[in-house]
């Protein structure tokens, strides 16, 4: 489509007699007061226009025509094909395009959706398939295909475009998100411009390429300030607001003042940890626009030799009664361990620190869940200073045992023991 620089127009015989415009179509347009400057598709392009190519093709002299835009947008989409000719364009629902070669929208995964579970139980891990499942055409399931595999294809689409990762954190905002004003120096000068975020840059990559899938990966999604970080996102992405739906909404972006949707073929991933304070924080709004997937511990992944798999199923039942189910110890803590001396390497370098912060230094509840072979409890005699010292001559202390101190086995039996012996009371 190609748009006069004298103003904006449109075709009254749609290429080729293809689309119908009656007269009541041709008053609404001369109404709104725009030239009628030939519009002209050619016939090769016009198989693969949908009317979101229309509505993009007619953005770019929104701002000149700001208040007539809407009107004409309305007209655009009443626009139909004629049943008398010949070759007509296929204008379709993304949800029926199929194209083996180029991949195709897959309805089989929501559009918006959040892994969420304690720490250690895959999410990050499990977005790299996910990803894969919905961006590949071949709709292979790339969990049963060899991590190295899906690693190399991962990257290919990373570096592509196709996919794209984001951390947030308390740094995020809108800005970098979806558009704001940045700095720009020019032969020593500064100048200030408009850059789009990576969530738009996304979308306008999905609005070239229908045909294809775009992912977006939002790893500690509730780390952020979700409510800045997507403004009037939230209304957008739900399934029937997006680009092309039934209940399609287009919001006027506060930088640039161009209209912005979201397409149909852009996927949201996001992970949550259960266990960080701030999953309250999320929005309540954001809540009800996704898709929630539980992603618990699963024992069968930890290897049983020494005792590992017993050794964790242990520790996480001793967390749920002491704290809750959110805060257990996923699987990937102890899927490396081979020997003891690996197993020495968790505990100390990843377990411990994990139930220091879980209960706030309480020592007492960290030894009711590994033992006294890792906390071991001393009574000591402090004399403290005042007139009331002596009445507290006696106190008990809880301290971690020390690594180079630790007899792994030794304190591997305690922690067992205790569980076996409440299971022979019984």
């Amino acid at each position: 489509m190609t748009i006069s620089k004298e103003g904006l127009s449109i075709c009254y015989d749609f290429p080729h007699d293809k689309y119908k415009i009656n007269k009541e179509e041709k008053v609404k347009i001369e109404d709104l007061g725009i030239d009628a400057i030939t519009i002209s598709i050619s016939r090769d392009k016009v198989l693969s226009k949908t009317k979101e190519d229309l509505y993009d093709d007619i953005k770019e002299y929104h701002d000149k025509y700001k208040d007539k835009y809407y009107e004409l947008e309305k007209i655009v989409q009443g626009l139909t094909v004629k049943e008398d000719s010949k070759e007509k364009p296929e204008i379709k629902e993304k949800e029926e395009i199929h194209d083996e070669k180029s991949g195709k929208i897959n309805s089989d995964f929501p559009l918006n959706q959040i892994l969420f579970g304690p720490p250690g139980t895959g999410k990050t891990y499990n977005t790299v398939n996910m990803a894969l499942d919905i961006v590949c055409p071949e709709g292979s399931q790339w969990e049963k295909e060899p991590r190295d595999k899906a690693r190399k294809e991962y990257q290919i689409m990373l570096d592509a475009g196709q996919i794209v990762f984001v951390t947030f954190h308390q740094s995020m905002s809108y800005e970098d998100f979806i558009e704001g004003i940045k700095p720009k120096t020019k032969d020593g000068k500064i100048t200030y411009e408009v850059k789009n975020g990576i969530f738009k840059e996304l979308c306008a990559k999905a609005k070239k390429d229908k045909l294809k899938n775009y992912v977006m990966i939002i790893d500690e999604i509730n780390r952020g300030n979700v409510a800045n970080i997507f403004g009037e996102l939230i209304s957008l992405i739900e399934d029937d607001k997006r680009l092309g739906a039934r209940e399609e909404l287009r919001a006027e972006l506060p930088y640039s003042h161009t209209i912005f949707s979201v397409p149909k073929n852009v996927y949201i991933i996001g992970t949550m940890n259960t266990a960080d304070r701030s999953v309250e924080a999320l929005d309540s709004a954001l809540r009800r626009r996704f898709t929630f997937k539980e992603m618990m511990p699963k024992s069968e992944l930890v290897p049983e030799e020494n005792y590992v798999r017993n050794i964790f199923e242990i520790i996480n039942q001793r967390i749920e009664v002491l704290k809750d189910r959110e805060h257990q110890i996923g699987h990937s803590y102890f899927m490396g361990v081979k020997n003891n001396e690996d197993l020495k390497a968790v505990f100390y370098d990843k377990i411990i620190p994990l139930l220091q912060e879980y209960f706030y230094g309480d020592y007492e509840k960290i030894q009711l869940v590994l033992g006294e072979g890792f906390v071991k409890k001393e009574s000591e005699i402090v004399k403290f200073a005042g007139d009331k010292g002596g009445d507290f001559d006696v106190s008990e202390v809880y301290r971690i045992v020390p690594k180079d101190e630790c007899k792994m086995e030794t304190a591997v039996k305690k922690l067992l023991n205790e569980a076996l012996k409440a299971v022979d009371e019984e």
